[in-house]
């Protein structure tokens, strides 16, 4: 085989190699920047000031939390941000069922809701 030919086949197959890689960092980059998009509103999403808002108010938001971090947690690629995203959404599904006029199931919701937002900050970073 002429050197022409060998040199060609070897440019062609580290150019399959070069495209591979780039492919996958672009990939990577790409994942990287789904999930900080999900973690930056998953972690403005996650408080609510119970001062402000009456009861049906609160549990009209609370679903409206959960079906937005639900959403979220189905275009999360990483498992870890998945499974917190749905326990969250959950656990907002809760609230919004509770009486929330009660004090001691308001102040464990607020303890569990303390903890996913713990949780949510380690898997995103």
């Amino acid at each position: 085989m002429k050197p022409s030919r060998i040199f060609a086949l070897l440019s062609v197959g580290f150019l399959a190699v070069s495209c591979g890689q780039v492919n996958a960092v672009v990939d990577q980059a790409g994942q990287v920047a789904n999930k900080a998009g999900i973690c930056g509103e998953a972690l403005g999403i996650g408080n609510i000031n119970f001062n402000a808002v009456d009861p049906a108010k609160l549990r009209d938001q609370a679903l409206e939390k959960a079906e937005r971090l639900r959403k979220l947690g189905e275009q999360a690629s990483d498992a870890d941000l998945q499974q917190t995203l749905f326990k969250m959404a959950d656990s907002y599904v809760s609230l919004q069922k509770e009486k929330v006029e009660q004090l001691g199931s308001l102040t464990d919701w607020i303890k569990r809701n303390s903890d996913n937002i713990g949780q949510l900050q380690k898997a995103c970073f």
